[in-house]
């Protein structure tokens, strides 16, 4: 059976329009595999990043609540540091009112931590732990894997990203830092 030269140029085109077609597809499904891999990978920096914002400014906050309650020690100490040879009546009554607010201070402080918190602290130790452990196979996976690109596709990223989608609360530079 022979075919009219029209119909066979019009196959040919059409194959070839298949084909140019289904590699088309096969780009715009990379790009988007590759945008949402990204996406991904802002989103856990975005998350470290502001685990790291938060985890600085509790400190400020935990820093400046310990310097207000030592201050009553800080006066007691500057009290007993101005003491002379021969204290007088005034300056040991003033050291003993000093003594006494220091006194309060610390039974007040130990009086108001929960219990709770030696637990949390002990396990946000504990999960820190942990994520330096998986960071730290993720990168030895990485290593093993072969791969020279940070943000690849191995099982050691996907481990660290997967970590760092999972909890803000503590934030170790994946594979932007070496071990």
């Amino acid at each position: 059976m022979d075919m009219d030269p029209d119909e066979v140029l019009g196959e040919v085109a059409l194959s070839e329009l298949s084909a140019e077609l289904t590699a088309l597809r096969d780009r715009h499904q990379t790009l988007l595999t590759d945008q949402s891999r990204r996406d991904e990978r802002v989103r856990a920096a975005a998350r470290r990043a502001a685990a790291d914002d938060a985890l600085r400014y509790s400190r400020i906050y935990v820093n400046a609540a310990i310097e207000e309650a030592l201050l009553p020690l800080t006066g007691l100490t500057y009290r007993v540091e101005q003491l002379g040879e021969r204290a007088g009546t005034r300056q040991v009554t003033e050291l003993r009112t000093a003594a006494r607010a220091a006194r309060a201070a610390l039974d007040l402080a130990r009086a108001t931590r929960p219990k709770e918190a030696s637990l949390v602290d002990d396990l946000q130790g504990e999960v820190a732990r942990l994520r330096l452990y998986v960071t730290v196979t993720g990168r030895a996976m990485h290593v093993a894997s072969g791969q020279a690109d940070v943000d690849c596709e191995c099982p050691g990223c996907h481990l660290i990203i997967g970590m760092d989608s999972t909890s803000p609360e503590f934030s170790p530079a994946a594979l932007a830092t070496q071990p």
